[in-house]
């Protein structure tokens, strides 16, 4: 027997029949091992999904009440929050129902380079915005216009 047969000899005892070989037991790997870890780090409380309302122009404009115009609202949020954790929050929050909200858009605002001291810069944080927008004629009291 040369050196050849023997090493795929070995090989071939090491495999059990009809298995492939097994990993450690218990641990994902691939794609499951990402999701499950990209689960377990998104936000769960309403409180930690909305951070703030952001109010601009854009944003009281788009709030105005006109007839059959769907209305506009901006929210700071986590940035590791999804679409439907955002929308779920939005809805236990202000007590509206998912047919109420008609769509949620999402975007990553990058940090601004800031000068600190004499040739020293540092970044802003980077902020994810959400645009929520709901049905004709539903409206957010608590966050009308005053």
């Amino acid at each position: 027997m040369s050196e050849k047969e023997r090493g795929k000899a070995s090989k071939a005892a090491n495999k059990a029949p009809g298995k492939a070989p097994s990993k450690a037991p218990g641990k994902a790997s691939g794609k499951a091992a990402r999701k499950a870890h990209d689960k377990s780090l998104r936000p769960t409380d309403v409180r930690h999904v909305i951070q703030r309302a952001i109010f601009t122009e854009k944003s009281y404009v788009s709030q105005e009440d006109e007839q059959g115009k769907p209305s506009l609202y901006f929210f700071q949020v986590d940035k590791k929050a999804h679409k439907p954790d955002i929308l779920k929050a939005v809805c236990t929050a202000f007590g509206l129902s998912k047919e109420d909200i008609l769509s949620v858009r999402t975007h990553i605002r990058p940090g601004k380079f800031k000068r600190r001291g004499r040739g020293k810069g540092g970044y802003t944080p980077e902020r994810k915005k959400a645009i929520v927008t709901l049905r004709a004629g539903k409206a957010i009291d608590s966050l009308q216009r005053l």
